[in-house]
Parts: structure tokens; C-alpha cells; sequence
């Protein structure tokens, strides 16, 4: 039976080797991934960078977003409520 490495993610400074960050769409679907494959400390730190990265601009999408995974939806919902403040 194959066996899942352990993942470690206490790092936020998550970079794509060519911009220095980690592109939101990579994000959005590493998220997906972690929850598929129930990796919650991936999912939370996936979750902290996209709420981190609020602005106007993908203030929708990231609210859609916790509206259609329940997983994550609480964390990232709160991150949305404190943007608007």
C-alpha cells in the first residue's frame, strides 16, 4: 500500500521560482487538492495566503469561493467579513 509523505506547510512565504509568489489560481487549486486528499493544514494555510491576498478586485471570487466549500468556508468567510471593515 502506497504511503503519502508527510507535507509541511509553516511556511508563508510560498513562492512560484519566477514571480516570488504564488499565484492565486495555484492557490485556489492546491486548496482543492489539500481538502480532496484531507490535508487540514495545507487547506489552512492555502486558506491564510488567499485571505492575506484579499482586494477589491477578487473580493468576489475568494467569497464565492468560501461559500462553496464548507471545509474551509468559516475561516476564509471571516476573512472576507474583516475586509469589508
Amino acid at each position: 500500500m502506497p504511503v503519502l509523505p508527510q507535507v509541511k506547510c509553516d511556511d508563508t512565504n510560498v513562492n512560484d521560482g519566477e514571480t516570488g509568489q504564488m499565484q492565486p489560481d495555484h492557490i485556489i487549486a492546491l486548496l482543492f487538492a489539500a481538502d480532496r486528499f484531507q490535508l487540514p493544514e495545507l487547506v489552512e494555510h492555502c486558506v491564510i495566503l488567499l485571505g492575506l491576498s484579499l482586494t477589491v478586485e477578487n473580493f468576489a471570487e475568494r467569497l464565492a469561493l468560501a461559500d462553496t466549500v464548507m471545509a474551509f468556508a468559516p475561516k476564509l468567510m471571516s476573512y472576507c467579513t474583516d475586509f469589508l471593515r
